[in-house]
Formats: C-alpha cells, sequence, structure tokens
C-alpha cells in the first residue's frame, strides 16, 4: 500500500510533465525551429497597467530585454537588407501589441522613423492601450473613407519620429 501511495503521485507528476505542450523556455522553441531566436521578453506583473513599459534611462529586466531585442533585429535587418518586420501570432493575447508597441518606443528613442500599424480590425487593441477611442485608422482608409494616409497617421507627442496607425472602427461583417 506504500509503494502504490507513493507511485501514483510520482506517475501523476510524470503524465503532466509528458504531456505538457507549453513553451516554458527557450530551450522548447529552439528544439523544434531553426529559424533565428531573437530576444525574450518577461511577463509583465499582473497589476501593471501601463502599455508602454520601455522606459530610456531605466535598467530594469523588461527594458534590458527589449534593447537586446532590438539590437538583434538590427543585427538581422542588416544581415538581410530588410526594414519591415512583422510580430504576429495565432494565439489571441499573446502580446503583440505589447511587444510592438514597446520595440517602437525602442527604435524611437533612438532617433529612428518608426510607423506602428494595428491592422487587428476586429479588435483595436493599439487605440485602445493609446486611450483613444474611436479614431480613423486602417479600416477607415481601406474602405475609402479617408484618401489620404497621414489623415490617419497620430504622432506620439514625445516622440517626432514615431506614429502609429490605430485599426479604426470596427467594420461590419
Amino acid at each position: 500500500g506504500i509503494l502504490i501511495g507513493l507511485a501514483v503521485p510520482v506517475l501523476i507528476f510524470l503524465l503532466t510533465r509528458l504531456l505538457d505542450t507549453s513553451v516554458s523556455s527557450r530551450q522548447d522553441i529552439e528544439s523544434f525551429v531553426k529559424i533565428p531566436f531573437l530576444g525574450e521578453v518577461p511577463a509583465k506583473r499582473k497589476n501593471d497597467e501601463r502599455h508602454v513599459v520601455f522606459e530610456s534611462g531605466k535598467r530594469d529586466n523588461v527594458s534590458e530585454s527589449f534593447r537586446a531585442l532590438r539590437t538583434n533585429v538590427d543585427y538581422l535587418v542588416n544581415k538581410e537588407g530588410s526594414r519591415t518586420f512583422l510580430i504576429t501570432s495565432f494565439l489571441e493575447s499573446s502580446g503583440k501589441t505589447f511587444v510592438s508597441t514597446n520595440l517602437a518606443y525602442c527604435y524611437a528613442i533612438l532617433g529612428k522613423k518608426v510607423a506602428v500599424v494595428d491592422m487587428d480590425l476586429r479588435k483595436g487593441t493599439l487605440a485602445k492601450n493609446m486611450g483613444k477611442k474611436h479614431v480613423h485608422g486602417v479600416s477607415s482608409f481601406l474602405s475609402g473613407k479617408i484618401d489620404n494616409p497621414a489623415e490617419i497617421a497620430f504622432a506620439d507627442e514625445g516622440f517626432k519620429t514615431l506614429d502609429m496607425f490605430f485599426s479604426g472602427p470596427i467594420p461590419p461583417n
């Protein structure tokens, strides 16, 4: 009875570890894909309501991880010759807007021209995060209500080189 009592929890623990398909570390990703790994950003604290956590002079782990990500992207851009990149995921709420916004600020601090385009026409997360409600955006431009893309560009007051293009009003099906 004692051996069975010890074996059952060990068996349950081993089965949960074997059947776990979530990504828990960088090695989990590197073991399955052969593309370059550019960086990892630590999770934001639950009680932190800020959407832009990168700050120029701060040396916290989140700001440093965005600096490292920026450096790795710059290396890849110089190697490959591209200046446009896409941040995407097939999972909802996986941090696409968080990473793209903070990375944009990371580049804007260097004085580089940056345009962040929110193409999630169903949720408009970027506009919500930046406190902009009911603004014209990409959906207005695509539907022909606005002809000039400069009309939907929103510049951040603190950064002259950063433009944001929000998704705009949710289009009908």
